[in-house]
């Protein structure tokens, strides 16, 4: 199947990936600051979450975020961009609101 881009080598290199995400996202939440971070994020529906996703990537694109505050923004983003796939893993799937955020 290497047509469709599917072998063992790509499969192999997406579990490295997932594999070294928990392990970085673990390792955030042993530290305080980014706990209390995480836990204001799951007060937030999904909605609400992207948004703040946009926001800050945003500021990183219009350069109003500082080069270093550029890593804890990254940070940020990769921790809400972690929420919304929690949010959406324990909702399941549904049908589509017509209100809902489309990017």
């Amino acid at each position: 199947m290497e047509d469709n881009n599917i072998n063992g080598k790509i499969a192999f290199l997406r579990d490295k990936f997932l594999e070294a995400e928990k392990e970085y996202l673990d390792e955030l939440m042993e530290q305080p600051k980014w706990k209390n971070y995480v836990e204001a994020l799951n007060k937030l529906d999904a909605r609400q979450l992207a948004l703040h996703a946009l926001k800050r990537m945003e500021c990183i694109e219009n350069g109003q975020v500082k080069d270093k505050d550029l890593e804890s923004v990254e940070t940020e983003i990769t921790l809400i961009l972690a929420a919304i796939q929690d949010f959406v893993r324990e909702r399941g799937p549904r049908e589509r609101d017509d209100d809902e955020l489309e990017l």
